[in-house]
């Protein structure tokens, strides 16, 4: 078996338990059909990599590749699909609630040509995936769909689907202009190329096999972002609105704190180191948690990352003034612009050497 009609993506994580039976199932579901499945595993801490690797070793139609850094879901599709040997790519979670019974009907539309990707789209108006799905979830989803529908500008049910297929020659024109840091490709892929033909299948979303969610509250906030830049027209990267949006955050702290020690009658240079210092640190746990979660430092690993961010933003602290000072010289009568430019050197500046040197 070459792979040559289908390549199956399965991006992984701590998913042991799972990916056997989702190599069974995709045997009874493909039957006559050409296949490969390549799992992606994020480097795994639970054996999911010695386990495809063992059954690899025993069956040449599957393939796994391990990603020990850069990780996250939709860069790990997007390698996955790069490497597939398929004419049809289709992606699809390893949890068991993707039933592949239901890959003949998402390539039928590819092969015959009326489409070029095919998307599994849930039934969230279903009062039965409320037993696959919490109902938080659920509304999470459908005002997901909702705000990507508007950015999209497509009447697409559930454009949020982690299920789907693409014609291969399709997704090579537009592989370079994905990469986003966002847990959805799907999304990076109707957002890249507008002429895309998709057709919507709808299917049974099932119930995870083993194992728990990796889903939460943050999907929403990475949503959100992803969007956001999309707005943009890509110009401005989501993990730097990201970046900007705790930013402001920092500013609403470090004036509770300030208010805080000045009532405390401390002396205003101090208030306003420490203030500065309580912010800038807040910035870091909301940076680490959200801004750079697929890179998110951890244990020990945080008290170095905090000394460097704060030792940045000290340098930022310089840049802003610096360039402010340089646009009120040029501009005298434009103080607030003054400002507003030194804010956004300082934001730049942290932004980059942030991403170099802590995470």
């Amino acid at each position: 078996m070459s792979g040559r009609e289908l390549s199956v993506i399965v991006p992984v994580f701590n998913e042991v338990l799972n990916v056997g039976p989702l190599v069974t199932a995709l045997e009874d579901a493909l039957k006559g059909v050409d296949w490969e499945v390549i799992f992606v595993d994020d480097n795994s801490p639970d054996g999911t990599a010695q386990k495809l690797h063992e059954m690899a070793q025993q069956d040449p139609r599957v393939r796994l590749i391990v990603r020990v850094a850069d990780r996250g879901l939709a860069k790990s599709a997007i390698q996955g699909m790069l490497s597939g040997n398929g004419d049809v790519l289709v992606v699809m979670d390893g949890d068991g609630q993707h039933g592949p019974e239901i890959i003949h009907q998402l390539l039928q539309p590819i092969t015959d040509g009326t489409a070029d990707v095919s998307t599994a789209s849930r039934r969230l108006a279903d009062e039965t995936i409320s037993s696959s799905l919490s109902r938080r979830r659920v509304t999470l989803s459908k005002f997901g769909n909702l705000l990507c529908r508007l950015v999209l500008r497509r009447k697409l049910s559930d454009p949020l689907t982690g299920f789907f297929a693409i014609d291969r020659k399709r997704f090579m024109q537009l592989a370079d202009k994905l990469g986003d840091p966002g847990f959805k490709i799907l999304l990076d892929v109707l957002s890249a190329d507008r002429t895309l033909r998709v057709q919507e299948i709808p299917f049974q979303f099932g119930s995870r096999a083993q194992g728990q969610s990796k889903l939460d509250l943050f999907v929403a906030w990475q949503l959100l972002m992803f969007l956001a830049s999309r707005m943009t027209a890509g110009l401005i990267p989501s993990r730097f609105i990201s970046f900007a949006a705790v930013g402001l955050s920092g500013v609403a702290v470090h004036l509770v704190l300030l208010m805080l020690f000045l009532s405390a009658t401390m002396p205003f240079p101090v208030a306003q180191a420490l203030s500065a210092t309580g912010a800038a640190s807040s910035n870091f746990a909301f940076n680490n948690l959200l801004t750079f979660r697929d890179q998110r430092l951890k244990g020990w690993a945080i008290i170095p990352g905090l000394i460097k961010f704060l030792l940045v933003s000290s340098a930022g602290l310089f840049a802003n003034v610096a360039m402010a000072t340089w646009t009120l010289n040029h501009f005298t009568d434009y103080v607030i612009l003054a400002a507003l430019v030194g804010i956004a050197m300082d934001t730049v500046w942290k932004y980059v050497i942030s991403s170099r040197l802590v995470w």
